[in-house]
């Protein structure tokens, strides 16, 4: 999970993957034993994530990435991750003081 101050353009997912990715392709790799040429990347179709800028840096890294249809949460697993998310928060008897603390209680789960 990244903490992101402000808005994410194309720039800063690039970065982001360039650093988490490859974190946990890494992860992948070296914990549990999956090849290099068996993760799949699956991402929506969010303007950021379909940029020419993001589309080059994962061809470069010869990542294979899940075709995604538009509009479909129904399938998208990030839509469970963050419905479990919102039931965890929801189990807090007082309001969060702030970014910080929201942060805290996110990075529990």
């Amino acid at each position: 999970m990244c903490k992101i101050d402000g808005n994410m353009d194309n720039t800063l997912y690039k970065e982001i993957l360039e650093d988490e990715l490859e974190q946990t392709i890494a992860f992948s790799i070296e914990k549990l034993g999956f090849r290099r040429e068996q993760v799949i990347f699956q991402q929506d179709n969010d303007p950021k994530h379909t940029s020419n800028l993001v589309k080059d840096y994962l061809q470069e890294q010869s990542y294979q990435v899940m075709q995604w249809s538009a509009q479909s949460p129904d399938l998208n697993p990030t839509e469970s991750m963050w419905a479990l998310l919102k039931r965890h928060l929801n189990q807090y008897l007082t309001a969060t003081k702030g970014m910080n603390e929201l942060y805290e209680r996110v990075t529990e789960v």
